[in-house]
């Protein structure tokens, strides 16, 4: 009794109906692809891997089960990192290597080193972008943050200031020059500060839109003292001078 080999599984090809190997996903006779293979592009893994490589998202896209350790340590900026070298690397890597490694050899033409250009600059600007934003921003609040600090220092020392001229005189101040201020103080803040009839308002300047408003301190005066209202204020009480409070 001989033995005989049997007949590898073959189907037809879906375009010219030719014989060929089960799971083939290209006719050798005329070169269609089938329906069953889903072309995987390098721009769009490398736009994957540039703005989504933290959560592994290129992988994913490729079909590889290692995409979830991105996900594992998406918290942390290693898998943003790595995705940014694995996007250089797919946008360097020649088009016939990247199909035969993702595209079982299979070419779907070959994809433009100017798209690839063009794409690689655009998302490095972007990413530098978005760099000195992250970086602007809490400096940016920082420095709003000091100027308020300066301005309600000032504040303090107008009170201070005007109610020590109170004491002394027993009268309120009519002009700023009364208070015996520092010039530094008067060139620095002058124009924000007015005294009307021992009214004394203090503009403050928009830090970031935190405080902006006007610090308004009216005093009335008992002997060689003074009790200051400001409750016509529109800064926060926070701000206000001790003698406010």
């Amino acid at each position: 009794m001989s033995l005989t080999t049997a007949p590898s599984s073959t189907t037809q090809c879906e375009n010219c109906e030719a014989d060929i190997r089960s799971g083939a996903l290209q006719c050798e006779a005329c070169g269609h692809i089938s329906s069953r293979f889903t072309y995987k592009s390098r721009v769009a893994a490398s736009a994957f891997a540039l703005f989504g490589g933290a959560f592994g998202l290129h992988r994913f896209y490729l079909g590889q089960w290692r995409a979830l350790l991105y996900l594992m340590f998406c918290w942390t900026p290693l898998p943003w990192l790595v995705a940014l070298v694995e996007c250089i690397a797919f946008m360097t890597t020649d088009q016939r290597r990247w199909n035969r490694r993702y595209n079982h050899g299979i070419g779907n033409g070959n994809e433009s080193a100017r798209v690839l250009a063009i794409f690689m600059i655009t998302g490095f600007l972007l990413i530098i972008g978005a760099l000195i934003t992250s970086l602007y921003i809490p400096f940016r609040a920082f420095s709003d943050l000091k100027g308020l600090q300066n301005q309600v220092s000032a504040a303090q020392t107008l009170g201070e200031s005007a109610q020590r001229y109170i004491k002394q005189t027993g009268r309120r101040p009519s002009k700023l020059t009364d208070l015996s201020l520092p010039a530094s103080f008067t060139e620095k803040y002058g124009t924000n500060i007015q005294i009307q009839q021992g009214r004394i308002s203090m503009q403050f300047d928009s830090a970031g839109n935190m405080a902006a408003g006007s610090l308004v301190m009216e005093p009335v005066i008992m002997g060689s003292e003074a009790i200051w209202d400001c409750s016509e204020s529109t800064v926060p009480s926070a701000l206000h001078p001790d003698i406010c409070k």
